[in-house]
């Protein structure tokens, strides 16, 4: 019964984390971070382009 409580305690953990935390840490470090910096650094249409090029990298999966 212990086991099944701690399967279902980490099924709701790692969800919430990939669901809810990891988008909006996502946000605040290339938006809010980033996007910031390099906006008051070089303009913002720069500063959105390299943004989003670094967003891409992030997510790119290099096992395709």
């Amino acid at each position: 019964m212990a086991s099944l409580l701690l399967k279902v305690l980490y099924f709701i953990i790692v969800t919430f984390s990939v669901v809810i935390i990891a988008p909006i840490t996502e946000e605040f470090i290339f938006r809010g971070f980033i996007l910031h910096r390099l906006a008051v650094k070089g303009g913002i249409s720069s500063a959105i382009l390299v943004a989003s090029i670094l967003f891409g990298l992030a997510h790119l999966d290099i096992f395709l």
